[in-house]
């Protein structure tokens, strides 16, 4: 680890960067050589831990999900055994670049000078912020797409209300859940566009002559016309709707998309199931019910969707790392 840690040090310019906080070579290269650095973290904010916080245990649960608590207790231990070594491996490698720096006590709450957290600070629970060193919410990065002829083609052939569905880019593997998806949504007057990734097209069962079903689909452009978004709830996903003002029906798979999937729920911003118990009745009444947002929260998504599109991530991030200190947080509490 040491010697792949120096080859960064040796390449990397004595300035402001910004790094991965995935990149754990290049953030302890950066920090064992004094060079001020600001660490981005794309996913939830939960991939840095704080407090009692083990990396890869979520801290949070939405109220659909149930873990059982021995397995629970398990994944616990694992996760501080993975903690523990890799904590030795990053002190191992410090000790060599930087004999006189002082060793972790967990390699994975380490950061760099600001954090730069890919999230709204309006869905953070206040009492895990408090936790956080110097940061700045980004809220989302908002972007655009190339055009897609048949995507603007099928856009404009009805003006039903659109149900996005995607289980993202590796996910999709759950056929079982995307035909869960699609069976309950036959039963709504909407048209889906549902992205299908490695599910065979016949594994949805009967796909209405509306539908649009592709293996890949324009996520930004099509969540712009959208009333309801059918997530696994990756936080690209979350922000990316967040950003349009939709709401997620969210059915949260692995890592952090539990505590993400926790945080749109106690902010009222979408439902979230269990996605390997879900019956397609119950995916319908919920899907329903979000289509008619209570005026409420649709009111307050609308206001956090005006706030991330007025101040997109990347000018948010400028003006942090332009300054001669870390900004003061941005967002606040749902």
């Amino acid at each position: 680890m040491a010697r792949e840690v120096q080859r960064v040090v040796d390449r990397v310019r004595p300035d402001q960067v910004i790094v991965d906080h995935l990149a754990f070579s290049a953030r302890l290269a950066l920090s064992s050589a004094g060079v001020r650095h600001g660490d981005v973290v794309l996913g939830h904010p939960t991939a840095l831990t704080v407090g009692d916080e083990v990396y890869g245990y979520p801290p949070a649960w939405p109220s659909a999900i149930h873990p059982d608590p021995t397995a629970l207790a398990e994944l616990r231990r694992l996760c501080e055994r993975v903690r523990d070594q890799f904590t030795a491996q990053w002190n191992g490698a410090l000790a060599t670049l930087n004999p006189g720096a002082p060793a972790s006590d967990d390699a994975f709450a380490e950061t760099g000078d600001v954090l730069l957290l890919n999230y709204p600070g309006e869905l953070h629970p206040p009492a895990r912020t408090a936790l956080l060193g110097p940061h700045a919410f980004l809220g989302s990065a908002v972007r655009t797409e190339e055009p897609d002829a048949e995507v603007d083609a099928w856009l404009a052939a009805g003006d039903e209300p659109i149900v996005y569905v995607s289980l993202g880019s590796f996910l999709s593997v759950r056929s079982d859940v995307l035909a869960r998806i699609a069976e309950a949504l036959r039963g709504l007057d909407v048209r889906v566009a549902l992205a299908s990734g490695s599910t065979p097209r016949e594994a949805l069962g009967p796909i209405p002559a509306s539908w649009l079903v592709r293996e890949v689909l324009p996520q930004v452009t099509l969540l712009a016309r959208s009333a309801l978004a059918v997530s696994h709830g990756g936080n690209n996903s979350v922000t990316e709707a967040l950003t349009a003002g939709v709401p997620l029906l969210l059915l949260p798979l692995s890592t952090d998309q539990f505590a993400g999937a926790a945080a749109l729920e106690d902010a009222g911003f979408g439902e979230v199931l269990d996605p390997n118990a879900a019956a397609p009745d119950e995916l319908r009444g919920a899907a329903a019910r979000l289509l008619s947002l209570h005026p409420d929260p649709a009111a307050r998504l609308a206001a956090l969707s005006h706030d991330l599109t007025s101040s997109p991530g990347a000018h948010r991030a400028h003006a942090v790392l332009a300054a001669d200190a870390p900004a003061p947080d941005q967002g606040g509490t749902p």
